[in-house]
């Protein structure tokens, strides 16, 4: 600062002035760098690399948030997005080891809550999501892979007929039913290349007795005709005196993408099958 006693002249004043303009000039003529180094400001248009160290971001009010991310300069449904995460790491997030909203390498997001303090620290919840979860396939059309009234190699317009070869194991009557007390096992790796499950319309026609049929994922080993790996439930109720029933059916597909279908009753058996859930979208 200055010695108050010592006068200031305009001369003295100009010669200041021009080092302050001098020198936001050279500010402003520097290169920008291609990136901000570790530990600096994070700088508009440029990469900033945090280091080892979090990046906390404070402030925001009652009525604003803390951050606001904008991206006018483009428009329409596929404009680029305002906000970009990319993912880092491996597979296979442990909810006790990463913090909530952490993304795996290939993009899976994993939300969880942890309990109070006072309850004693640890994991009450966990979300696991990823691309492809609960992703379903839909046919362009439904497409009947089951029907135990159907005979030999093509259909009824000359087509490949699939709607019994795909069975692989089962126990029938000369009429082509499904005996009862037994399964029948059918294949459908063709069409589920990366299936975990399939969404089909279930039917009987012409049961000689009341029962029903269970639809359930054919267990890894030998394909079983007997029932007896079946679990204790039904996914169709029928009785006898009623040509035809059916009902949706949602089942998992066992190994080798199989499905297995038990009969408490002589009958015939149809599948239409309507989606597939699958694991990897991309290849279906």
């Amino acid at each position: 600062m200055p010695d108050a006693s010592q006068p200031l002249d305009r001369r003295r004043l100009l010669r200041r002035g021009g080092v302050v303009i001098a020198g936001a000039a050279g500010v402003l003529a520097l290169p920008d760098p291609a990136s901000a180094a570790e530990g600096d400001p994070v700088l508009a248009g440029r990469t900033t690399d945090a280091g080892p160290a979090p990046t906390t971001l404070s402030g925001g009010g009652a009525g604003a948030p803390t951050l606001e991310v904008a991206n006018p300069a483009t428009t329409g449904t596929y404009a680029a997005p305002a906000l970009r995460l990319a993912p880092s790491g491996s597979d296979g997030l442990d909810p006790a080891s990463v913090g909530a909203g952490d993304l795996a390498s290939s993009g899976d997001l994993l939300w969880y809550g942890h309990a109070p303090a006072a309850a004693g620290a640890g994991v009450v919840g966990a979300v696991y999501t990823s691309a492809f979860a609960n992703h379903l396939q839909f046919l362009d059309a439904p497409r009947r892979v089951l029907d135990t009234r159907s005979g030999g190699t093509t259909d009824e317009g000359g087509n490949p007929n699939d709607r019994r070869t795909r069975v692989v194991a089962g126990q029938f009557d000369s009429a082509g039913r499904l005996l009862g007390g037994t399964s029948l096992v059918l294949d459908l790796a063709e069409l589920t290349l990366s299936g975990v499950g399939v969404f089909a319309n279930l039917t009987v026609v012409g049961p000689a007795g009341s029962g029903f049929l269970t639809a359930y994922p054919t267990p890894d080993g030998a394909a079983r005709t007997d029932g007896l790996d079946r679990p204790a439930a039904s996914s169709l109720n029928f009785v006898r005196g009623v040509p035809a029933l059916a009902n949706f059916a949602v089942v998992r597909l066992g190994g080798g993408g199989r499905i297995s279908i038990y009969s408490t009753a002589l009958a015939h058996v149809l599948l239409d099958l309507t989606a597939v859930s699958v694991a990897e979208p991309f290849r279906t």
